[in-house]
């Protein structure tokens, strides 16, 4: 019986000492003023005034999933006060897998703000059902890219992948 008492304090003391660690690990880059860390959070001079956050829409219509491999159509909008950008798109099926990624860039010939891409999906790859989409938007702040960027994901979208007609 007296093992028992002095196992729970080991793990207590294990616990407060991992808790005391994460607190000086997360704190101490806050308060030198460390880039990644907003304006306020404990260093820095705080007055500097931050981008806006990326902004935009990720949408597609409902589709009727084929048998074989097709292409699918998603749409998208991106919102930033910059010219150089790019957007990564992310697709998943009902179950939560990835099933596919694409990126779209500003510097690619004939790219627009607002446009719809297409990406190739094999029947066998995934499920019918609701399919959830997000897209993370990066830009640079400037004019001129010096390396500074903004990122962060717009509101997710979703679509319908349902069976064929019957004959």
């Amino acid at each position: 019986m007296t093992r028992r008492p002095t196992r729970l304090a080991v793990a207590a003391g294990s616990l407060v000492a991992l808790l005391l660690t994460l607190v000086v690990v997360v704190t101490a880059p806050a308060q030198a003023g460390l880039p990644g860390f907003p304006p306020g959070s404990g260093g820095g001079t705080g007055g500097e005034a931050s981008p806006p956050p990326p902004r935009g829409k990720v949408s597609a219509p409902d589709q009727v999933l084929r048998p074989g491999c097709h292409r699918y159509r998603v749409n998208y909008r991106v919102k930033v006060p910059s010219s150089e950008w790019s957007a990564e798109i992310f697709v998943r099926n009902p179950r939560g897998r990835g099933i596919h990624s694409f990126a779209i860039d500003s510097n690619a010939t004939g790219v627009k703000k607002t446009g719809s891409k297409t990406y190739p999906l094999c029947r066998p790859s995934t499920t019918y059902g609701v399919h959830r989409l997000r897209m993370k938007v990066t830009y640079c702040p400037e004019s001129k890219c010096d390396g500074t960027v903004v990122d962060g994901y717009v509101n997710p979208g979703s679509f319908r992948l349902t069976r064929p007609p019957r004959r």
